[in-house]
């Protein structure tokens, strides 16, 4: 029988694999709940993330994971004033008064600054269009995109692990 990694590459190669290969994508609430982590580590941690994904694919045997919102928020802790991992959703506090709660059972959430508002059409400058976004908030909205970049070669090094077969 072919390994998990072999099952994938003739799959994804167009060709009739033996078996076919059974990947999932999880959700956040349900690998932090599983794997029994604090959120705040899941969602800041590449390594944690990482980890528990690989567990999650260990315990329903899958061939494969797929990714969402595969990184982290590089930097993130620099911005951080205050965490508070004993709250009922345990929380960053960043420094310009916005937060991020990491709940135990669902995404992380940006939670905007008392007093912040989105620009209007009259107040947007269209040389710089996102120029009215605070650094905690890109950062934030730029670690949920759906693909890994810079990242990618540390991921496949940390998911070498996952094709066990």
């Amino acid at each position: 029988m072919p390994t998990a990694k072999e099952l994938v590459g003739q799959a994804m190669s167009q060709s009739r694999p033996r078996a076919i290969p059974v990947m999932c994508q999880m959700a956040n609430g349900h690998v932090i709940i599983n794997t029994k982590v604090h959120p705040i580590d899941y969602f800041i941690s590449d390594d944690v993330w990482a980890d528990c994904l690989l567990r999650m694919r260990a315990l329903y045997d899958f061939d494969g994971i797929l990714c969402h919102k595969p990184g982290r928020v590089k930097g993130l802790m620099d911005m951080v004033v205050r965490t508070d991992f004993d709250a009922p959703v345990p929380t960053l506090y960043l420094q310009d008064g916005s937060r991020i709660e990491c709940t135990r059972d669902d995404d992380a959430y940006y939670k905007k600054a008392p007093g912040f508002q989105y620009p209007t059409l009259a107040t947007i400058d269209f040389d710089n269009p996102l120029a009215w976004r605070r650094n905690h908030f890109a950062r934030f909205k730029r670690a949920r995109r759906l693909t890994i970049t810079a990242r990618r070669r540390k991921f496949q090094t940390m998911f070498s692990a996952c094709w066990t077969g």
